[in-house]
Order: C-alpha cells, then sequence, then structure tokens
C-alpha cells in the first residue's frame, strides 16, 4: 500500500511521466484501457486513463473539460474518479 503523499509522487515517478496541464505540470500513470460495451452490437474500443495524486488534481483544479498534454497529444478531461486513498483516474477523450 502507498501510504504517503510522497510516496505516491514517488511511484508516478518511477512508472510515469510528466504532463503538462493549465496550472502547470502533472506526473502521472497513462493506460489506453480496453473496453468491450455489449448490447445490440458489440463495440470494443480503448478509453484513455491518467492515474494522479487526487491532492495534485485539486491543486490545480483539474476538473471535467480540462485539456492535459504530453509529447504533443492533447487530451480532454471526461470524467474524475477519485479512489478513496489519495489518487484519482482522469478518463480522457481525445
Amino acid at each position: 500500500m502507498i501510504e504517503s503523499e510522497a510516496d505516491r509522487l514517488a511511484y508516478l515517478q518511477a512508472l510515469g511521466e510528466e504532463w503538462s496541464t493549465p496550472a502547470g505540470k502533472l506526473w502521472a500513470i497513462f493506460d489506453n484501457e480496453y473496453a468491450e460495451a455489449s448490447g445490440e452490437v458489440d463495440v470494443e474500443t480503448r478509453t484513455p486513463v491518467l492515474l494522479c495524486r487526487e491532492s495534485d488534481a485539486k491543486a490545480q483544479s483539474i476538473g471535467k473539460g480540462t485539456a492535459v498534454t504530453r509529447a504533443g497529444r492533447q487530451y480532454v478531461v471526461r470524467r474524475l474518479e477519485p479512489d478513496g486513498v489519495g489518487m484519482m483516474r482522469l478518463i480522457l477523450e481525445g
């Protein structure tokens, strides 16, 4: 278990990358998750997700509609999912 803010930051710096936001820099782990929706027509897609510290997202006022950029590629935050223990998933579009 990651116990402190410093531990969370070390984890993100070891496994993630630095992203740009309108308010500055954000350390996060990027994942392009596989998703499958079933119904009348089965649909397979990928959903880009960032994992970051909840405190960083709050400090930078990241919310729905915030642009985040890495390596010249821009994404827009569509949903925020705090995990209750200090980390947050940012569901992206773009």
